[in-house]
């Protein structure tokens, strides 16, 4: 479900031009939900927390490229 999420967000992004916070709200807060259990069982590793902040990372370069593209 949060890919299809991500794929609505993704096109009223680029064809319709509309920034749909509200949807995206529902992904991460889905993943920080699914993170917050997993973490009282152990199932958080060191590998996990490292894809984690990468993806982060690479999430935050990627927003703040389009932001600069999308003000040129």
């Amino acid at each position: 479900m949060s890919f299809g999420l991500l794929a609505v967000v993704a096109v009223r992004g680029f064809v319709d031009r509309e920034a749909s916070w509200d949807l995206l709200t529902l992904v991460i807060v889905s993943g920080l939900v699914g993170a917050a259990v997993r973490a009282p069982r152990h199932v958080v590793t060191r590998h996990w927390l490292v894809v984690l902040v990468a993806t982060v990372a690479v999430a935050t370069l990627v927003a703040a490229i389009t932001l600069l593209a999308t003000r040129a």
